[in-house]
This record gives C-alpha cells, sequence and structure tokens, in this order.
C-alpha cells in the first residue's frame, strides 16, 4: 500500500510541477473556505461486510500558494465506518485528522495529497493507531460542488468515490 500511495504523490506532484496554472478566480476551494466531502469507500475484504464503507470529510483552507492562483494547503478531518457480521453485527469506525494540499490546473479539475493520522476501532479490544494518507483528483461540476475521486490507505479503505461542497 506504501509503494500506491508513493505512486499517487508522484502523480499529484508531476501534475503539480508541469500543469499551467489557474487564476485565482478560479480557485473554488481557497483560504477561509470549508470544504465538505461525502464519500462510498472500497474496503479490503468482503468477508462479513454488510454495508461498504462510508465516510464524511470535513476541511478548512489555511493559505493559498502562488498569490491564490492554483495551491491551497488546508487541515481537516475524517470519519469512516462500515457495518459487518462477526458473531453478530458490529461497526468498526476510524477517525483521523490531516493535512492536504490542492492543487487547480483550471477551474474544473483539481488533484490533491492528503496525509494524517487517526484511531481505529475496529471490534471489542481491537483498535488503535492509523495512517489517513490519500491522493485524488476532484472534478467541479459547479463552484462549490464536484465528483471526488481517492486512492490511498486508511484502517477501513483504499478507494473512494463521492461528492465534495465549498462551503
Amino acid at each position: 500500500m506504501k509503494k500506491l500511495f508513493i505512486l499517487l504523490a508522484v502523480v499529484v506532484a508531476s501534475f503539480t510541477l508541469c500543469a499551467p496554472q489557474a487564476s485565482a478566480q478560479d480557485n473554488p476551494f481557497s483560504a477561509g473556505k470549508i470544504m465538505a466531502s461525502a464519500y462510498v469507500g472500497m474496503p479490503y475484504t468482503f468477508y462479513s461486510l454488510r454495508v461498504p464503507p462510508v465516510g464524511v470529510t470535513g476541511e478548512y483552507g489555511i493559505v493559498d500558494f502562488g498569490g491564490g492562483d492554483y495551491g491551497t494547503l488546508g487541515a481537516g478531518g475524517a470519519f469512516d465506518m462500515e457495518l459487518r457480521h462477526g458473531d453478530g453485527l458490529y461497526m468498526p469506525f476510524e477517525v483521523s485528522g490531516y493535512a492536504a494540499y490542492h492543487y487547480f490546473i483550471n477551474p474544473s479539475f483539481e488533484v490533491h495529497a492528503k496525509a494524517g493520522l487517526g484511531f481505529y476501532h475496529w471490534a471489542a479490544g481491537y483498535g488503535g493507531l492509523s495512517y489517513y494518507e490519500f491522493a485524488g483528483i476532484s472534478y467541479f461540476l459547479s463552484p462549490s460542488f464536484a465528483l471526488t475521486a481517492e486512492a490511498g490507505y486508511s484502517a477501513l479503505s483504499y478507494l473512494h468515490l463521492g461528492i465534495s461542497i465549498v462551503l
């Protein structure tokens, strides 16, 4: 999984270094704005899975780069959960905090990388520290609404597909 994250980080970096820069008015998520996302995840295993991982994130734009033209550094939190059946129904969950970098190639297309730490609870007496590492893309259908896809690693999933709203 670490190799996947490194590969995705290289892809995001190549977009950042090689892509044309958008103008300041084209950056939908800039310092002072909030981005909220909801997604469905791809689990590591389907054994005893009843409902795939679902989650939400909230992120605050802290500082813009390039005069706000194309990049934003943000900080946020994530909550993921799923429903499983073992010796009865149980609900593993993960709570994470992360830092993120967003790069806008144009007003409609953005690439990002997130990294952080969290806590997961798998079942009674089983849980611990978790990593939250994702790289992804967002396609903005309007200045405040986007379709988002992310690949990476968390305690519950390695792929997120969902929507994002900029407030």
